[in-house]
């Protein structure tokens, strides 16, 4: 561990290589899928007083009847299931998602569906004016008011039995994301997108959430559901160009979201000539939109500034602050991120650039003035970052991340980090040549001091050669313990904890 202004040795070019290996040996797949598998402790001892259940979601594969996705994000989706009992025991449970998607080509033993970077064999016949992308239902394992879900922000949420993990239901609450007025989403089947990245006021129990849909007018759709999971009617807003947008924040006044200047060549996809993301283009001639939202809906109009151009894939969190302002802490890219392949060994040891890499920057808006600083608050370039749940629309003063060594040009996040906004500091673990994934915190009993608790991270161990879960220490990131996970599992991308 170390913190801010203490050098940590970068590693060497061996290294590099030895953890690009164990990322690809990491992403070669889940073959097995199992029931209540009680854990092996490797290292150190569980806490006791740690009970609950971690849901975790990521691309389980990233080939299946022949075809070899291209991107990270075609993978279909998995979900893991950790059980931490009274009695000191992990009980592990896994399962992919039984998308419609999914189903329909294990019954036909090949790719029938176009994906985010893959098209289906078979060239121009096969992918031209097809509409309809497949739902991986791989990007977020997300619990709301005892319903588990798992999200893929281009189409419907997968409801799942959070005990068994059977996938329940390609929910529409109710038919509210089912459109009726664009004939491009009646074509693909009327489904509305919905984000991966929802939230919940934790005063309220309301959950926030928003889908872009494509056509020849992108629109946003926002979407607010209560804690009996009833589903307002959607607000709908036309935008006036294309944009990305992958997650938002949450104040106490505003749904807060950055629209990222983007270009789609929706010809050339619909002719089969490319895939979603090959026909996207960054455009920084362009501004980065902020929109605050008012949360009482349809009484007021969003409130529209123009920031210098970025590309915001992660929201770490937002509050009101008493000034006026609203203080956004996100993590700002100078541009388009471009995600190397898994087994692009190559890459993933040494980038080609280190434009794409996201560090945390603070944004403070002034919807009075429609004015927005920002400024970089912290030097590890670092993604998933992770906040305490209950703190979501109020300031909070820790966060953690995965990171990476600055001086590395490693494509990899071999790090975890906590940030401390009060000090200006920043505390890191090094698990070169492994890797940990998202760091979920865990408060111990109600909360405390705010990094009383412990982090749970689904990793790779080369000294172990096998998946891990990682219970760190959530102030020091010391060790607590170490559990060996009975299949090779990637370490995937969000997840959730349920007390």
């Amino acid at each position: 561990m170390t913190a801010l202004g203490t050098a940590v040795v970068g590693a060497t070019v061996s290294k590099r290589r030895e953890t690009a290996f164990a990322w690809a040996r990491s992403h070669r797949g889940v073959e097995r899928e199992l029931d209540d598998v009680p854990l092996s402790v490797l290292r150190g001892a569980l806490p006791r007083e740690l009970v609950g259940t971690l849901f975790r979601c990521g691309p389980g594969r990233l080939s299946a009847h022949g075809t070899n996705y291209h991107h990270l994000f075609d993978g279909d989706g998995h979900v893991c299931r950790f059980e931490f009992t009274s009695d000191g025991v992990v009980r592990f449970r896994n399962r992919f998602v039984r998308t419609r998607e999914f189903l329909a080509e294990r019954d036909a033993k090949r790719a029938l569906f176009r994906s985010f970077g893959t098209n289906k064999p078979g060239g121009i016949r096969r992918n031209a004016f097809d509409p309809v992308f497949k739902n991986a239902a791989n990007t977020s394992a997300f619990a709301h008011e005892g319903r588990l879900y798992a999200l893929w922000e281009a189409g419907l949420p997968h409801r799942m039995d959070p005990a068994t993990l059977d996938t329940l239901a390609r929910d529409t609450f109710g038919g509210r994301l089912l459109d009726g007025e664009n004939a491009w989403t009646r074509i693909a089947g009327r489904e509305l997108p919905f984000t991966a990245h929802p939230r919940v006021d934790p005063k309220s129990r309301e959950m926030f959430a928003f889908g872009l849909s494509n056509g020849p007018t992108q629109r946003l759709h926002l979407y607010r559901a209560d804690g009996s999971h009833a589903m307002d009617e959607p607000e709908v807003h036309k935008l006036d160009a294309l944009y990305f947008v992958h997650d938002f924040a949450l104040t106490a006044r505003f749904r807060v979201l950055f629209l990222c200047p983007a270009r789609f060549d929706v010809v050339r996809t619909m002719l089969g000539l490319a895939t979603p993301v090959s026909g996207m283009t960054y455009e920084p001639a362009r501004p980065t939109r902020i929109w605050l939202v008012p949360r009482d809906g349809y009484a007021k109009s969003p409130i529209v500034i123009d920031a210098p151009s970025c590309f915001v894939f992660h929201h770490v969190n937002a509050w009101d602050h008493a000034d006026g302002t609203v203080r956004c802490h996100a993590l700002r890219i100078d541009t388009y991120p471009e995600l190397p392949h898994p087994f692009d060994t190559d890459t993933l040891s040494i980038a080609p650039s280190k434009k794409s890499v996201p560090f945390y920057t603070e944004f403070v808006i002034d919807p009075e003035a429609r004015t927005v600083r920002a400024q970089r608050r912290f030097e590890s370039p670092c993604e998933l970052p992770f906040v305490d749940p209950s703190l979501t629309t109020q300031e909070h003063r820790f966060s953690w991340a995965t990171a990476t060594d600055p001086a590395s040009p490693m494509q990899v996040f071999t790090r975890l980090v906590k940030f401390d906004r009060a000090r200006g500091t920043e505390t890191v673990r090094e698990f070169a040549p492994g890797f940990p994934g998202e760091p979920v915190f865990v408060p111990r009993g109600d909360g405390g001091r705010g990094d009383d608790g412990w982090l749970l991270a689904m990793g790779y161990s080369t000294r172990d050669g096998a998946s891990v879960l990682e219970v760190c220490d959530a102030d020091t990131l010391e060790n607590v313990c170490t559990l060996a996970l009975p299949v090779t599992v990637p370490p995937g991308f969000h997840g959730c904890w349920v007390r």
